[in-house]
């Protein structure tokens, strides 16, 4: 049995019903799965990313190229040399002749456009993670063969060695 002292009225009870229920809500909300209330995206596909991302983790590497080699490539007719940097790292400076396609913007129109009509031209891509020294406006220790590459390997395109 209940002490009379113990009781409180119903209207009393309601109000305090909102503050009891407050952490309860919250914690439920926080432990819902990210995004569940959102249906997925159709355009992302994380597991193709994924999966792909695996199987080009070697060809980076196996396209990175001494900057004697690469300073050399870039000087052939028909390369194309791409600065995947931001716009506004581009426009602090940039390595003479080269486009700025920033890697967020790497589309298959802007890369088609980029590339021009010889789908088989020789594409260079620097971007900063090819740098360890540091230097302004434009390091230059190495940079990647993306003719070819990680980008277009994604896109189909032949790769050339």
């Amino acid at each position: 049995m209940q002490s009379d002292e113990w009781r409180m009225p119903m209207s009393s009870r309601l109000r305090l019903l909102p503050a009891l229920l407050a952490p309860v809500l919250f914690g439920a909300a926080l432990s819902a799965p990210a995004g569940a209330s959102e249906a997925a995206n159709p355009q992302v596909d994380y597991d193709g990313f994924a999966r792909l991302t695996g199987e080009l983790s070697g060809v980076r590497q196996d396209h990175l190229l001494p900057w004697e080699e690469f300073s050399r490539r870039i000087r052939e007719e028909g390369a194309l040399l791409l600065d995947a940097r931001s716009a506004a790292a581009f426009a602090g400076g940039h390595i003479a002749g080269a486009v700025n396609l920033p890697l967020p913007d790497f589309t298959d129109e802007a890369l088609l456009a980029a590339i021009g009509p010889d789908r088989n031209r020789p594409i260079y891509i620097y971007c900063n993670n090819n740098f360890t020294d540091d230097r302004a406006p434009v390091p230059t220790k190495r940079a990647r063969n993306g003719g070819r590459a990680v980008g277009l390997v994604a896109r189909h395109c032949p790769r050339i060695d």
